[in-house]
């Protein structure tokens, strides 16, 4: 599938709140590189379960005649 990087970061969002119903993700930082990114997010719980750790969200993108996601790390 030939998406552009917005495509594929909406597409991964879109996922993302499907599936981890109490986490918001708000976007800390995003490097492009020429054919590579790397966004990083914040992730909070919204249902109140209490962590006192960072939770991150590290999306690794390539684009290989089109943009996918190449690695993706969560730290909860």
């Amino acid at each position: 599938m030939k998406q552009s990087r917005d495509e594929v970061i909406a597409s991964y969002l879109s996922f993302s709140k499907a599936a981890a119903k109490c986490k918001a993700l708000t976007l800390v930082s995003q490097v492009i590189d020429g054919d590579t990114a790397v966004l990083e997010y914040a992730q909070k719980d919204l249902c109140g379960n209490a962590s006192e750790a960072n939770e991150k969200q590290r999306i690794s993108m390539i684009n290989e005649g089109g943009w996918k996601i190449d690695e993706l790390q969560i730290s909860l």
